[in-house]
């Protein structure tokens, strides 16, 4: 969720020669007065993100068979996520697809409500709840698709790139950040934040084909690695201490 500092905001931008945000969207966030000093230079992969298990390990692990279709939520349980909507979504989904298996991974404080919600519908089976893992990448690999419900705007979307990256399907909704890293039906999907549009990205990721996490693969590559990030960060620096060494 972004939200502005107001005051503070404006106070840091005047004593700042440059700003650097990690999306068009925060860019807009800042007084139409400082956009002129800032530069969008996009969050990247970590060189910490590697799968260090295959993703039969991590499925025989859970229990889930070879043939199932895996749907995976990372993110804090709290309300701006939308794992309420989420399971909405996957209510409907498991109707058509009985052999869908869904990850959530995380902890917060609404926890406890959701995996409530999920046991009395009688639907306890399909969901496992993994709590806090340490790498997150064994996990993601192990799904097919990777959804990012967020109710909310959205600063960019992390989980996004990183799932791309693994050439998973994602499914985002269209809020923030996200609109600028997912190109709808080519690299992964956008919707609108409620759970009939997220259940139908789905069931387009679904019948979808491998090309989708092909062209994510491409696009992280091109445009989200640590070394793509890095040389934009130093000519910013460059040009700053050029400009200032005169």
């Amino acid at each position: 969720v972004v939200e502005k500092a107001f005051l503070k905001d404006d106070i840091i931008a005047m004593l700042s020669s440059r700003i650097i945000a990690i999306s068009n969207f925060v860019k807009t966030k800042f007084s139409f007065h400082w956009r002129k000093k800032i530069e969008v230079v996009y969050n990247c992969i970590s060189p910490d993100f590697n799968v260090s298990m295959q993703a039969w390990e991590i499925r025989k692990k859970l229990g889930i068979a070879e043939n199932d279709i895996v749907v995976g939520v990372f993110s804090r349980f709290v309300s701006s996520k939308g794992h309420e909507i989420f399971i909405k979504a996957s209510m409907e989904l498991i109707k058509s697809f009985p052999n869908l298996k869904f990850i959530l991974a995380g902890e917060g404080p609404s926890k406890s409500s959701i995996y409530e919600n999920i046991i009395s519908s009688g639907i306890g089976e399909k969901f496992i709840f993994t709590g806090h893992i340490k790498n997150t990448a064994d996990y993601i690999n192990a799904c097919d698709i990777v959804v990012n419900p967020s109710s909310q705007e959205e600063a960019f979307g992390r989980v996004i790139i990183e799932a791309m990256s693994l050439g998973k399907k994602v499914v985002s909704t269209n809020l923030g950040g996200p609109v600028e890293i997912i190109k709808d039906g080519e690299d992964g999907f956008l919707c609108n934040p409620d759970s009939f549009s997220i259940k139908h990205a789905i069931e387009k990721a679904i019948y979808s084909s491998t090309d989708i996490g092909k062209r994510a693969i491409l696009k992280i590559k091109e445009n989200f690695s640590s070394e793509k990030q890095f040389s934009i960060i130093k000519d910013i620096y460059f040009q700053e201490y050029e400009k200032n060494s005169h």
